[in-house]
């Protein structure tokens, strides 16, 4: 019986990871694997966190709209490497204090390899 199995890659994408999608995207075409790019933007709390306060004259509103602008922009360069390198991609944002942990459960959820 030929059984062909398919690989399904979670790559993890920060800006200053670049090399990394690329290598991600490289490796997803060279072994035909499907990709699941998890991008996680930072949570930004309200109030006060570890005796720090976040809300001093609304600091949180411009720290939330420079992530969701950068978190735009990487993602669209992750669009356009995959489709570039002809690699199937599914591109999955979460919002996590803790990314390590989106990460993970993003990758078992997309039942990544």
């Amino acid at each position: 019986m030929d059984v062909t199995v398919q690989a399904h890659i979670a790559l993890p994408t920060v800006q200053a990871l670049r090399q990394g999608r690329e290598a991600g995207h490289a490796l997803a075409q060279a072994i035909r694997a499907k990709l699941t790019v998890i991008h996680v933007v930072p949570e930004f709390p309200d109030g006060v966190a570890e005796g720090t306060c976040w809300r001093v004259g609304g600091a949180e509103k411009p720290l939330r709209a420079d992530a969701a602008r950068r978190s735009k922009a990487i993602l669209a360069a992750v669009r356009s490497a995959a489709r570039a390198a002809g690699v199937t991609c599914n591109i999955v944002t979460a919002t996590s204090g803790r990314p390590y942990d989106a990460i993970v459960k993003h990758a078992k959820k997309a039942r990544c390899d």
